[in-house]
């Protein structure tokens, strides 16, 4: 019933409190607050249908506002997944796998009615699209032994293996921590810390990409 609608909604506030900062949506929770905790409730229960009504409108409204990026930066990722596969003659492998992921990550934005995990979710995409690319990466070093034994096997010339190593990096990840760029120094900093974590990978016989 309304009342317990109405309980329903403050739980959903409660869990989302941290990311609420429109006013609308706060009067209407504190609203609903004096309805609900009162010790004799009942004469102000005819109002709160429209309290409910506008929780639920101002919510949504708010859950779309930032689902929208996350959205678009999701399919930005599936669509870059796409590009790298499709030049690969192993794709048909693994496009129903990653479209999958992707396509779960789009069915949760859209059903989610909690703001950290909708926020939380463009990292999440961030490092499926990684997992797409290692998982092309070890496919192609596969499909290139494959091939290198079948031609060792068809000549007596010796074949080497490819020497370098490709690294995934995500860019996301580059950046996570960077605080505002103020002064020259700032850019400096930035910069020697990317520098520091690109060093990281960058091993003998590695080839760091960033994706």
């Amino acid at each position: 019933d309304t009342f317990d609608q109405a309980l329903c909604q403050l739980d959903i506030f409660r869990r989302n409190e941290t990311y609420v900062f429109d006013p609308q949506i706060i009067f209407v929770v504190t609203q609903i607050k004096e309805i609900v905790l009162a010790e004799n409730p009942y004469t102000r229960i005819p109002e709160l249908p429209s309290l409910c009504d506008a929780f639920s409108q101002h919510f949504m409204g708010l859950l779309e506002s930032k689902s929208d990026p996350v959205r678009k930066f999701i399919e930005l990722n599936r669509q870059t997944v796409r590009a790298e596969l499709g030049s690969c003659r192993f794709r048909e492998e693994l496009v129903d796998k990653f479209e999958s992921m992707f396509h779960g990550l789009l069915h949760r934005l859209e059903a989610s009615n909690s703001l950290s995990e909708i926020i939380g979710m463009k990292g999440e995409s961030d490092l499926v699209k990684l997992r797409c690319f290692n998982e092309i990466e070890v496919k192609r070093k596969q499909q290139g032994k494959a091939q290198t034994n079948v031609a060792m096997a068809q000549s007596s010339q010796t074949f080497k293996q490819p020497s370098k190593q490709i690294v995934n990096r995500s860019v996301m990840q580059l950046f996570q921590g960077a605080s505002m760029i103020e002064s020259d120094q700032d850019i400096e900093k930035l910069i020697d810390d990317i520098r520091v974590q690109l060093k990281q990978d960058l091993q003998a016989n590695t080839v760091v990409r960033l994706v």
